[in-house]
């Protein structure tokens, strides 16, 4: 028994049925199927890449009849898009999304999807793959995930300013995100609006005159002590948890070092001659030179009978950061930390001993000096204890 098409009402005052285009009939003798959409008393018929002669056309049943080669296939196909374009309208329904033609043509793929604010976002990551590093891009892509869960699909005319208040509210309520979370997600958004406009594809950004101020987080952040270092140095980490115990290692080295995750991933033995890194920042291009002391030596004397080219092997930020915690738990330690902060422990240190900013600039790499003063304002007790985490 074939597949039935009937006529099918749905919530919100819309239909769905499958017609057979006889006023567009083929050279061939065929005519084309068509999905007829009513809504708000408008009609949209979008092709089907279906085609049947009207003699096998049912009617009634709205399918095509036995007959027609391959009509099960066929009618099994129309059933799967119908249902498919029922289910995207009932989620634009229920995401409380304006319903127009547009929407429902780029769904279904008969449309270049120009209109598409989502479309255009996944294209200008693709473009920026040359400019931008890959972790800001997971970042962009991150954001353009959380988009799709906030609004199942968003075209230019939807971008507004109430659309950037609903979506920093979405943050805030339902994914509970914080200062830090919801100002990267904006700030995503806010540059892809920005091309958006340069490219003439919307008039102006909602962000533009102050309309919407993104809330940078305030760094109430502290930094590592002394202590936490020699609780992470002195953690007791069973010797079957290798990956634990190379984390470790390679966090503990960008305390010696105030190496950036990037560089410390890419260091090779070559950049290491008597005693001292010379490597090409990632985040920079600058070149940068650091002498080893006796603990960053220690670690990596472990690692020379490795057959890579490479110092470390390769583990994701994300994965390290998620080893760092493990890390800080085993050593006693109840602050939340990343492996980034194993940087601002190497620059703390640096301040307590007295090497000024100017030095300690270059050390990091720092472009400006407003970078670096933060650490200077360290509290008195961390820079008493952080003289000794140099050798």
């Amino acid at each position: 028994m074939g597949i039935t098409l009937k006529e099918e009402k749905m919530n919100y005052n819309y239909s769905i049925k499958a017609i057979l285009r006889k006023d567009k009939t083929k050279k061939n003798g065929k005519c084309p199927i068509n999905l007829m959409v009513t809504f708000g008393g408008k009609q949209l018929k979008l092709p089907t890449q279906l085609e049947a002669e009207e003699k096998f056309w049912d009617k009634n049943l709205l399918q095509i009849k036995k007959g027609e080669q391959d009509y099960g296939l066929k009618n099994a196909k129309l059933m799967r898009l119908k249902n498919k374009l029922q289910t995207h309208i009932y989620k634009l329904e229920l995401s409380e999304q304006i319903v127009n033609g547009e929407a429902i043509k780029n769904f279904l793929g008969t449309s270049e999807n120009k209109n598409s604010f989502y479309t255009y976002f996944e294209k200008q990551i693709q473009l920026w793959k040359s400019k931008k590093k890959e972790s800001t891009l997971i970042g962009y892509s991150h954001t353009l995930s959380v988009l799709r869960k906030f609004k199942a699909e968003v075209k230019f005319i939807d971008i507004n300013l109430l659309f950037v208040k609903e979506f920093e509210q979405y943050l805030r309520d339902v994914r509970k995100v914080g200062d830090g979370g919801a100002f990267n997600r904006q700030k995503h958004l806010r540059a892809v609006i920005r091309e958006a406009v340069r490219e003439k594809k919307l008039n102006e950004s909602p962000y533009a005159n102050g309309n919407f101020q993104i809330k940078k987080s305030e760094n109430k952040k502290r930094f590592l002590t002394i202590e936490e270092v020699e609780q992470i140095e002195k953690a007791t980490i069973p010797a079957k948890r290798t990956r634990l115990l190379v984390a470790r290692d390679m966090f503990l080295f960008c305390c010696y070092t105030g190496l950036r995750y990037s560089d410390m991933q890419k260091l090779c033995w070559e950049n290491i001659v008597n005693g001292e890194i010379n490597i090409v920042m990632q985040k920079t291009g600058k070149q940068l030179t650091i002498n080893l002391n006796n603990k960053a030596s220690g670690i990596i004397e472990k690692y020379k009978n490795n057959e890579s080219s490479f110092v470390f092997e390769k583990l994701s930020n994300q994965k390290l950061n998620v080893g760092v915690k493990k890390i800080f738990r085993l050593a006693g330690t109840s602050e939340q930390f990343t492996f980034h902060d194993s940087r601002h422990a190497f620059a703390c240190a640096l301040v307590a001993r007295g090497v000024s900013l100017t030095i300690i600039r270059d050390l990091m790499g720092h472009a400006s000096i407003k970078e670096t003063d933060k650490y200077a304002k360290v509290d008195q007790k961390q820079k008493h204890s952080a003289i000794l985490l140099l050798d």
